[in-house]
């Protein structure tokens, strides 16, 4: 059996569902043979926290009427 160790960039682009990452390591997942430290994964939530947050802020800052265009974009 193989071992894969994620760091920051693999694993933050599984939790952000990009296809190719999942297309990836699902299966790793799949098989047991992923892992990754604490210390990577709280980076990762530390990064998609704020990245949800500026985007939050971001949508904030359009006004009322134009919210669902920006959305959409």
């Amino acid at each position: 059996m193989r071992r894969y160790l994620l760091d920051t960039s693999p694993l933050a682009a599984l939790l952000l569902a990009r296809p190719a990452a999942v297309a990836l390591i699902t299966p790793w997942m799949e098989r047991h043979e992923a892992a990754t430290s604490i210390l990577v994964y709280a980076e990762v939530v530390e990064y998609i926290a704020l990245l949800t947050a500026s985007e939050e802020m971001d949508i904030r800052s359009v006004p009322a009427k134009n919210r669902l265009k920006a959305v959409c974009l």
